[in-house]
């Protein structure tokens, strides 16, 4: 069922290019009217991860995602992490009268406490970003990373009415180093990202 709704004003490209000067028209035309919001880019990190639990003999796991900002300073800023992800509805539509295709997705998941005394501040508080701007992180004994999403948001107003904004994506596949021991630096800088993406909203 398709619902019509004329307040509805927004598309989405979710990849329109992997390299940084495919898009640099588009940069150009965007700062030729300094509607770049304040603070912009802003910088966000999606970390995949494995928390494990020692009860007794046994050890229990299962996944926890983390979301973490940085402040202009280089502190931690806000963050969150989750776990028991679940999809409950997903819903694609093709309309052959339109340029792009939707998508529709709702899911729950469960809050885990974010305070900096837990297993996941220990976490959190020792990521940084390095000299050559790259986060740098450490498995931890309850915590290990599988992967890293980078994402890098440009907002710009366009009038009055509308907002850009162009995110790149960076990604790292990181279960390579789930063994190493814990308090290990490891440098996002030392290897390529797995792939970069740019998308536009």
């Amino acid at each position: 069922k398709i619902l019509c709704d004329s307040r509805l004003r927004s598309k989405f490209a979710k990849c329109i290019a992997t390299e940084h000067k495919q898009i640099d028209p588009l940069f150009e035309i965007l700062s030729e009217y300094d509607q770049q919001w304040d603070g912009s880019p802003f910088r966000e990190f999606k970390i995949c991860t494995i928390r494990k639990i020692q009860k007794g003999r046994n050890q229990e796991t299962w996944p926890c995602t983390f979301e973490v900002q940085f402040k202009n300073d280089g502190q931690i800023g806000s963050w969150n992490v989750t776990t028991n992800e679940k999809n409950i509805l997903d819903i694609n539509m093709s309309c052959l009268d339109a340029v792009y295709s939707w998508k529709l997705n709702i899911k729950t998941t469960k809050f885990l406490p974010n305070d900096k005394f837990t297993a996941q501040g220990a976490f959190v508080y020792k990521l940084r970003i390095n000299p050559e701007n790259r986060l740098v992180y450490s498995n931890t004994e309850e915590i290990n990373v599988v992967s890293i999403c980078e994402k890098t948001r440009w907002k710009y107003w366009w009038g009055t009415n509308y907002i850009i904004e162009i995110t790149k994506y960076e990604f790292w596949e990181l279960s390579k180093y789930m063994d190493d021991l814990p308090g290990v630096e490891i440098p996002l800088n030392q290897e390529p990202p797995f792939s970069v993406t740019f998308g536009v909203s």
